[in-house]
């Protein structure tokens, strides 16, 4: 049914998107949005509900299937991964960079979220298979270093390519495919090393293990490659010693010592060992004899379907927006313009009373009745639980928690509030939920930390505290906290 709205009414709404932001709401031409919420995924999304639902069955599947291939059995994760799928790729541009197809980010709640554009998933699922192994490999292994997360990524996104692929590398490549693919064929060749020049020598092993950023990488893409070549070098050559790494990772070690302790002839401190692996890898390279195995299964891909208000498209695009424009100054503009058509189509809303541009002249009073307005919105009780104290703060906490238990930040906040008000053993439990759902979070280590001292599990706390550190060194106030719980447990 089509409503003719009033002049004044009409001209109000178009008003409210004068600034040109990453989301066209509906009144200037833009399509509407959808949340589609299935077993383990929520997908915000302007895609036309026939597009969408299969977006919904391909990343089941594919999360199915990751897990497979990681774990290898049907393994199942807490919690729901938030996927954003924008139908215009001019509205993703506007979110990310020229050089990346999607990328993984934490909401403003904690939320870990992919950010995708339609049609890339639609020419290459192998972009959207790469980003799930991100996902659940974080799960399995807290702590990894950054050959190794890129490289196993790389092998498994493959499950999502075509079968088979009939045509062959470019001339002279040394990188060959099989002549019989199976279905879901995890560690063939990914889609983005297919013309891997043979000209371009892989990054060095020293230089390869010591990879922290993008700002690393002398050729683009070279690191991905090298790393996709490594961790396929040690599946297939170095099978048990690769489990045996993996399984230290899994059990919180350091990277650096699982890989001293599993490959001392290629430590990385002596550079001779480090170039007898550049060689026994340039063997591998030349070989051409990359094996793959086949993974199956069938998800459940049911969902429900709910309308998702433009106020809330604003505010989830400027929640997961990409550090982009590279300018502090643009970006800060795009998001302040999006905050403010946010508050101005839903005045009541929690978050964007919260988070709007004149947000700091907000009180306490506004944001409790913005909660008021909205008792069902869980956000709005974790909001109100930051202006508050003592048993308000708890009972918003709790609130937070009761409406949506699949959040690892209001998990957290209420652990760390009873922990700290002598409750421990009630903190146990709530903690131990948080980490369940966000192993990879450093706050959330340090508060099973501080719950594991005072419970008199000072080698438990000791090992937590330092896992929390290593997942973000430079953090002054991580190390801080590792010094306190050391104080009161000294190490052996």
């Amino acid at each position: 049914m089509t409503t003719r709205l009033p002049l004044l009414l009409l001209l109000a709404a178009l008003s409210a998107c004068a600034h040109r932001t990453s989301f066209r709401c509906e009144a200037r031409g833009g399509a509407s949005w959808s949340e589609y919420r299935s077993r383990h995924f929520i997908v915000d999304t302007d895609a036309k509900p026939a597009r969408a639902a299969r977006l919904v069955e391909l990343l089941e599947t594919l999360q199915l299937l990751d897990l497979k291939a990681l774990a290898g059995s049907d393994l199942d994760l807490p919690g729901r991964l938030r996927v954003v799928a924008l139908a215009d790729a001019a509205d993703f541009r506007q979110l990310a960079p020229s050089w990346t197809d999607a990328y993984f980010t934490l909401g403003r709640f904690g939320e870990p979220t992919i950010v995708i554009q339609l049609d890339v998933v639609d020419s290459n699922r192998e972009v959207l298979a790469h980003e799930l192994a991100h996902y659940v490999s974080r799960y399995l292994f807290p702590i990894q270093p950054l050959w190794f997360a890129e490289g196993l990524a790389e092998f498994v996104q493959t499950l999502a390519a075509p079968t088979p692929r009939p045509e062959r590398p470019a001339t002279g490549s040394h990188l060959a495919r099989n002549a019989k693919v199976p279905p879901h064929s995890v560690g063939r060749i990914p889609a983005d090393l297919q013309r891997w020049s043979p000209l371009i020598r892989p990054t060095p092993a020293a230089k390869l293990l010591a990879w922290r950023s993008g700002e690393d990488a002398d050729v683009p893409g070279l690191e991905h490659a090298s790393a996709w070549l490594l961790y396929h070098w040690l599946w297939n050559q170095r099978s048990p010693q690769l489990t045996d790494f993996e399984k230290r990772l899994m059990d919180g070690d350091m990277p650096e010592q699982a890989w001293r302790a599993v490959f001392p002839q290629y430590d990385a401190a002596h550079p001779e060992a480090l170039e007898a692996l550049d060689s026994e890898l340039d063997r591998y390279r030349r070989s051409m004899h990359f094996a793959s195995y086949a993974v199956e299964g069938t998800a459940d891909a049911t969902f429900v379907e709910a309308p998702f208000p433009p106020a809330e498209a604003h505010l989830l695009l400027t929640s997961v927006r990409w550090n982009w424009p590279a300018s502090p100054d643009a970006r800060g503009s795009l998001v302040e313009a999006e905050m403010a058509e946010a508050l101005r189509e839903d005045p009541r809303n929690p978050v964007a009373v919260s988070y709007a541009p004149d947000a700091a002249k907000r009180d306490l009073q506004q944001i409790r009745a913005a909660a008021a307005q909205a008792p069902g919105d869980w956000r709005a009780w974790l909001l109100v639980s930051s202006f508050v104290e003592g048993a308000e703060k708890e009972a918003a906490l709790r609130r937070a928690v009761q409406l949506n238990p699949d959040n690892a930040t209001a998990q957290n906040a209420l652990a760390w509030l009873l922990v700290t008000s002598d409750r421990t053993p009630e903190a146990l439990p709530i903690a131990n939920r948080a980490l369940d759902l966000a192993p990879w979070n450093p706050a959330i280590v340090d508060t099973l930390a501080e719950v594991a001292a005072r419970l008199g599990q000072c080698p438990e706390a000791l090992r937590l505290e330092a896992r929390a550190v290593a997942m973000r060194p430079a953090d002054e106030s991580l190390r801080k906290r590792q010094a306190e719980v050391q104080k009161r447990c000294p190490p052996g």
